[in-house]
């Protein structure tokens, strides 16, 4: 596989994987919330919660297959700039973090998104 400039992977000759749902860049994360090793769409808002897409991979018409899933946190007040996604319990699913801005980082477990 001859170098790129993207550190040595070949780019993905998929095209466009997301059109997007009217929301700005700082608001999407592409995490897996439902742990079949595929990333999913969210999109977060002012107050951490998330509404989400998750990819159903590579349609057959080209593109790619998201499926909307509505809102799969309701947020805790904390702004969505101190929002992450992290794997706490091993499961294969992205849980819900909270950094606070001392570094302290609380979690909610993922267990409304069944496992794929």
């Amino acid at each position: 596989m001859p170098a790129t400039r993207t550190c040595g992977y070949d780019p993905l000759r998929k095209g466009e994987v997301a059109s997007g749902v009217g929301a700005a860049r700082d608001q999407v994360r592409l995490v897996d919330l439902n742990g079949d090793n595929r990333v999913d769409y969210l999109v977060l808002g002012d107050h951490g919660q998330v509404r989400a897409w998750l990819n159903d991979g590579p349609a057959a018409g080209g593109g790619w297959a998201w499926k909307r899933t509505g809102e799969v946190a309701s947020g805790v007040g904390a702004p969505r700039d101190n929002i992450d996604f992290a794997d706490l319990d091993g499961d294969k699913r992205n849980d819900y973090v909270v950094v606070r801005d001392n570094g302290a980082a609380s979690g909610w477990l993922n267990d409304r998104i069944p496992r794929s």
